[in-house]
């Protein structure tokens, strides 16, 4: 008891929710107004903060919201520890502010160490963190970054050098994202490793030779500050909530945080906007028409206990490259239970795919206003789920210390599963759980000498079906409560309590139980209804009734929708399906699920979940590892599917713009073999790759292409759409025998003449139809091996075979390839390791040499490396091709 994380975090909390606010003596019937920090005077003359306060409470109080909003806040429920986490044994100095010790101080026996007293408990200590935002610095350090002096430094290498004089580790952690790093180089030449937040500082430091021992930490989040416990209770579910400030000379920030507001408002959404620098900007203020939805700045400190009664919450990134770090409250805001809407960045997009990105404000509002109240509450859950599986303070320190050499893992805890029988039912559903550290017993075995084995207990019953994320879920409630089981009390569509404290377990097979604070034969006993203090209920997800086995529905579904899956079940969970269930015409679609053979064991179980889920949703599994493309799930989508009109989506993408709507309308109104769209490509750099304009330009500006259609790949320089953005006749592909070329990389392209080629009549549609996520500039540097020459060089037979066939082939030749070797395939040539160069170029010759008879060689760059071909100068080849 005394080493799990209990201490002062309720009085902490309390703390927090009882000083939001200011109290003040008012007018208005001797009510206590709550009046929220005081601004500072230094503002814009145009924009007065005094007016703009008192307008804000006289409007609240008439509203009775001051006296509402301090009830709620003074009653809101907060963490009393944590079960799951114990503090580790090493004792932790830390050198920072008095934020960042609250934050970490759960993580170790920790101590705060100052200028006065480090002297004195140096003994103490056996690791020492310095963490530091260096345009925040608390008062004892400012100056530490200054280019004036170096006293500052100074103070703190002999700090740090009095602690590792005594053999203790020290490791400096940098908060902040500027480049004022460079000026603690000598600060860093002290300690044993330095954290930096964001990959470019990480990249600089070992550039600069700051130290060799830097790595990459992400922000985190403390599970008994930022978690959903109460995030039900009052919920907005018509409100979102901007915290960011407003910049006029950056037009970027100005187009987003627009984008957010119009979104919102077009929603039917109240937006509340917090200016985070309303106090300190001078002239820097929302414009007049967004100051009426301006709300008074929360203290930074106590900004989540308000968080948590919006649905929504909108977030800016500064930047989109994963060389840069987001938006740092976004662990946080995943924690509270909310719905994330924010700008793109590279690692939200891969490693947080329930946050959703603010393409366009007509995709903010089918956002805010397409999905079912459920469907919102699961993505939130989502949320919760992500963060907590390896984003907090304690999977952080554990990484800080693994860095130095100090064994400080995060420890696993073992749940035993009990049931009456290991039906095939039962042992289905425990083998699809996510939770991994678990073990399926039946009720003889669990005797008390058993139970002493696991920390944690939980019940399987065969009449309810659970879902993949039962375990986790319920486990992750140990995470952020010290309560002793955690359960649902609302499941199988009884209203009950979520995400608060219950003194009540309605069932323990929705219940998880710490196993040392029951004995074995009263968790066997236990009946439902049962009064147990200190209990927690979570949402009511991942339990349902038993699903008897019944034939399925015969629907008339008016198309088909094909996605290719291989090891990206998160993606295609929350951002290809959740993009679907946008669709006006979800429920009227067919979506086949076909699995390429995945091989990371989660990836069938989220196609598995979605098929038990959706009656449109049907898969089919390859079993042997994978084909190495999209071709052959797509190829075996057509063979299974059974409408008349098919489109594509890959998994990592999503469908916008109801699309899917648009295409079909114009497909059975025209009666059209092939109808295609644009598509827009986001990476850290977007833009809309508008196939319709460049088709129209030389089909006479018509979005009707009829007769040789042909003529529209020659015309145009045989420029492709993507297949994700088109609807076409399932008898185009089946009487034409076009098959896309398996194992292949470029198929799609080739897959896309074909389409043309054969088809009588094209329909363009200019809308954006999906988004496709690229990957981030440079980011293929680890990706380009001879593989990737390799299939390439796959499609090239079956490409001449096309061409020759159709005459095509020396229009081709002299339209496109040459543009398309240099353009796409040198370049890749240049990011291929020196391990893989010699076999790489072998490959990229073979491409060439379909083509090189019929290429009038125009570029000096391909001109050279043709030149060396003939010589087979294959190691010249290397040299000046590639870069590695």
């Amino acid at each position: 008891m005394s080493n799990t994380i209990f201490g002062r975090t309720k009085a902490i909390l309390k703390h927090a929710t009882s000083t939001i606010f200011e109290k003040k003596i008012g007018k208005h019937d001797d009510e206590e107004q709550w009046i929220i920090q005081i601004p500072s005077s230094k503002v814009d003359p145009k924009f007065a903060i005094k007016a703009f306060n008192e307008k804000y409470e006289n409007e609240a109080i008439k509203n009775d919201s001051y006296r509402n909003h301090k009830n709620l806040l003074s009653e809101f429920p907060m963490s009393n520890g944590s079960k799951y986490y114990t503090k580790q044994k090493l004792k932790l100095g830390i050198v920072s502010c008095e934020q960042f010790f609250e934050t970490y101080e759960p993580v170790a026996k920790s101590m705060r160490i100052t200028e006065q007293n480090y002297q004195a408990v140096s003994d103490e200590i056996d690791v020492l963190l310095i963490a530091f935002d260096l345009e925040n610095l608390p008062q004892e350090w400012k100056g530490l970054a200054s280019s004036k002096s170096d006293s500052v430094r100074k103070k703190l290498i002999k700090l740090i050098k009095h602690f590792t004089a005594k053999s203790k580790k020290v490791m400096y952690y940098a908060l902040d994202d500027t480049e004022l790093f460079k000026r603690l180089d000598t600060v860093f030449a002290e300690v044993d490793a330095v954290f930096t937040m964001q990959l470019k500082s990480s990249e600089n430091f070992k550039s600069e030779k700051y130290h060799e021992n830097v790595h990459v930490l992400k922000t985190s989040i403390n599970p008994l500050l930022h978690n959903p416990i109460g995030t039900r209770l009052h919920k907005y579910k018509d409100k979102a909530a901007l915290y960011e400030y407003w910049e006029p000379n950056d037009s970027k920030r100005i187009n987003t945080l627009t984008t957010y507001i119009n979104g919102a408002v077009s929603a039917e959404n109240e937006i509340v906007i917090y200016d985070t620098k309303l106090n300190d900007h001078q002239g820097y203020v929302y414009p007049e028409e967004y100051q009426k939805s301006l709300a008074p700045p929360v203290s930074e400190k106590y900004k989540y206990a308000y968080l948590k009664f919006f649905q929504t919450i909108f977030l800016y990134n500064e930047n989109k490259e994963k060389f840069y770090h987001y938006n740092q409250d976004l662990h946080a805001c995943m924690a509270l239970g909310n719905t994330l809407i924010s700008n793109y960045h590279s690692d939200i997009h891969n490693c947080f795919q329930s946050v959703y990105n603010a393409y366009s404000e007509f995709e903010i509002k089918e956002i805010l206003s397409k999905y079912s109240e459920n469907d919102v509450y699961e993505n939130q859950m989502a949320g919760v789920r992500t963060v907590f599986k390896k984003d907090t303070i304690f999977d952080r320190f554990a990484e800080m210390c693994s860095h130095i050499g100090l064994n400080a893992p995060v420890q696993q805890r073992r749940i035993a599963v009990i049931t009456k029988e290991k039906t095939d039912h039962i042992v289905t559903m425990f083998n699809a759980q996510t939770y991994p550290h678990k073990e399926l017993l039946i009720e003889a075995e669990f005797t008390e000498a058993k139970k002493s084995q696991f920390d944690l207990v939980a019940f399987l019953h065969d009449d309810y079906q659970y879902g993949e994320f039962y375990l986790e879920d319920l486990v992750n409630g140990f995470k952020y409560t010290f309560c002793d089981y955690i359960t649902m009390d609302s499941y199988l569509g009884n209203k009950g309590i979520e995400h608060q404290y219950v003194s009540e377990m309605k069932d323990k097979y929705v219940t998880v139980f710490w196993a040392s604070s029951f004995k074995a034969s009263t968790l066997l006993k236990l009946k439902q209804n049962t009064a147990i203090a200190n209990g927690y209920s979570i949402d009511p997800f991942e339990v349902e009734e038993k699903c008897l086995t019944a034939l399925p529905e015969q629907a008339n579904y008016k198309f088909t929708v094909i996605i290719p899956i291989y090891n990206n079940g998160l993606f295609l969970l929350n951002k290809c399906m959740q993009s679907l269930k946008r669709s006006s015409m979800f429920h009227e679609m067919e979506i086949l699920l076909i699995d390429d053979g995945s091989t990371d064991q989660f990836t069938p179980k989220i196609i598995k979940r979605l098929t038990r889920q959706y009656p449109n949703v049907s898969s089919f599994f390859f079993h042997d590892g994978g084909s190495g493309s999209a071709s052959r799930p797509r190829n075996k989508g057509i063979e299974l599917m059974t409408t008349d009109y098919v489109a594509y989506l890959d998994p990592d993408n999503e469908a916008v713009c109801d699309g899917y709507f648009k295409l079909y309308y114009e497909m059975v109104s025209q009666d059209v073999d092939l109808v295609v769209g644009n598509i827009y490509r986001v990476s850290d750099r977007e833009m809309r790759l508008n196939y319709v304009h460049a088709a129209k330009n030389v089909n006479d500006k018509k979005d009707l292409i009829e007769g040789d259609t042909k003529r529209i790949l020659v015309d145009s320089g045989f420029k492709v759409a993507s297949i994700q953005a088109l609807l076409v006749k399932k008898s185009m592909i089946t009487e034409n025998k076009i098959e896309m070329v398996e194992g292949a990389a470029g198929e799609d392209s080739l897959f896309f003449e074909e389409l043309v080629t054969y088809s009588k009549t094209i329909k363009l549609v200019n809308e954006d139809i999906h988004i496709y996520y690229a990957e981030v500039e440079g980011s293929v540097v680890n990706t380009v091996t001879s593989r990737f020459f390799y299939r390439y060089m796959l499609v090239q037979q079956p490409r001449i075979n096309f061409l020759q066939q159709h005459g095509l082939l020396e229009a081709y030749a002299e339209k496109r390839f040459e543009a398309y070797f240099e353009k796409w395939i040198l370049e890749k040539l240049k990011l291929v390791k020196q391990e893989e160069a010699l076999e790489s170029v072998k490959l990229t010759v073979e491409i060439w040499n379909y083509y090189k008879e019929y290429v009038n060689i125009k570029s000096s760059v391909v001109a050279r490396f043709d030149e060396l071909c003939k010589l087979k100068e294959y190691d010249k080849i290397v040299d000046e091709y590639v870069q590695s």
